[in-house]
């Protein structure tokens, strides 16, 4: 199933989370963890993907 447009997605459990919000000139990515160390994975994550998806 897929969330609704502008609506995070949700997993009970999870550690860490990422939403990402686009407007005309930016996008928005808000990392969530339940501590510093939880953190440092997902923003990695996100970095890199980012990246990956900037030279296409």
């Amino acid at each position: 199933m897929r969330p609704e447009p502008g609506r995070p997605r949700h997993h009970h459990g999870c550690r860490r989370t990422c939403s990402l919000t686009a407007t005309p000139d930016r996008l928005e990515a808000t990392a969530t963890a339940v501590d510093a160390e939880a953190l440092g994975p997902v923003q990695d994550v996100i970095t890199r993907h980012l990246v990956r998806l900037a030279v296409r």
